[in-house]
């Protein structure tokens, strides 16, 4: 999204992928917490899968894949007996220290057993260009929740306010809390 405000977007490149089709509607973008997106602090140089329900539901988290990593649905989609697959091949910065040049994912989306695609030869994963975020010493677990059910992970913690401060501390769900889990509520 970044590369939108830099400019340094083409009209070739896919930023967000939007798949529809199943009970929900999933968008898939690769999240290079830079520039506009600096002050993301989850799933940093990651493809991210981002799931909206109909109407006005808030849009939740379901996965993130670094390089050369995949993701298959739980669920068969859109009635077709076979799984949306979901495989991030490969990601390539374009330049260390120049926001004028983009950073991009190779990513594959395909119904497993129906047309199977390969990533094909994929390079060793790079290491990341420095940013301005430090991830060094926490990583979110996004496939945490509290006791009070799934839709109190990591995800909620970020986006409600006072979530960790009033609650980061209580429902403990497999021994941790949020405090724990989520580097959010560490801060």
């Amino acid at each position: 999204i970044n590369d939108i405000v830099t400019g340094t977007a083409n009209s070739n490149d896919d930023l967000i992928i939007k798949i529809d089709g199943g009970h929900e509607t999933l968008f898939v973008n690769f999240n290079r917490a830079k520039g506009i997106n600096a002050d993301v602090k989850g799933s940093i140089d990651k493809v991210v899968i981002i799931r909206q329900n109909s109407g006005a539901d808030d849009s939740r988290w379901i996965a993130e894949m670094g390089h050369g990593e995949e993701w298959k649905s739980p669920y068969t989609f859109s009635n077709s007996g076979k799984h949306l697959v979901v495989k991030n091949c490969a990601i390539f910065y374009d330049s260390e220290t120049d926001d004028s040049k983009s950073d991009t994912a190779k990513v594959l989306v395909y119904l497993e057993g129906l047309n199977d695609v390969e990533c094909g030869n994929v390079p060793p994963p790079p290491q990341p260009p420095s940013s301005n975020v430090d991830n060094s010493e926490c990583q979110t677990d996004y496939t945490w929740h509290d006791s009070g059910g799934i839709s109190y992970d990591c995800y909620y913690y970020e986006n409600t306010p006072n979530a960790c401060e009033w609650f980061g501390h209580k429902f403990s769900y497999n021994g941790f809390t949020a405090n724990d889990k989520c580097c959010v509520c560490q801060q």
